[in-house]
């Protein structure tokens, strides 16, 4: 009796290890873990020049691990029920790191919008607060 009571008691408690090893494991899946992250993405709005402008302001490990030699890419989203939709882009930013896009209809006038960079591999996205388009 006390072989039996010991081989089961040996089943439990591997079940119990092998069980939280799954849940480990599959928690990390969904969780990922960015090496490289911006600091932030400002934007302001010209409502005169029908314009909207910003910074991405990150570190120059971020920049040249990310983006090398080139140019980050900057999104312009509006703020909608489900998927933003995508409304304008600048896919230069200067040497400053400074990023603008004009607005010339009138599709996305006083609609809340926000800018974004997007992520890859071990590049973190970032994302700016949400304004009222001009």
């Amino acid at each position: 009796m006390g072989g039996t009571a010991a081989k089961l008691a040996s089943v439990a408690v591997s079940a119990l290890c092998l069980g939280s090893i799954v849940a480990s494991a599959s928690s990390a899946e969904g969780s990922r873990a960015f090496l490289f992250r911006a600091e932030a993405l400002t934007i302001a709005v010209d409502r005169d020049a029908r314009e909207i402008r910003g910074t991405l302001v990150a570190d120059s490990t971020y920049w040249h691990m990310c983006w090398g030699d080139g140019d980050a890419h900057v999104k312009i989203r509006r703020l909608q029920p489900g998927r933003d939709k995508l409304v304008g882009e600048d896919p230069y930013t200067d040497f400053d790191r400074n990023w603008r896009v004009r607005f010339h209809g009138s599709a996305v006038k006083g609609k809340r919008i926000y800018a974004e960079v997007p992520g890859f591999d071990n590049c973190e996205s970032v994302r700016s607060r949400t304004v009222r388009a001009p």
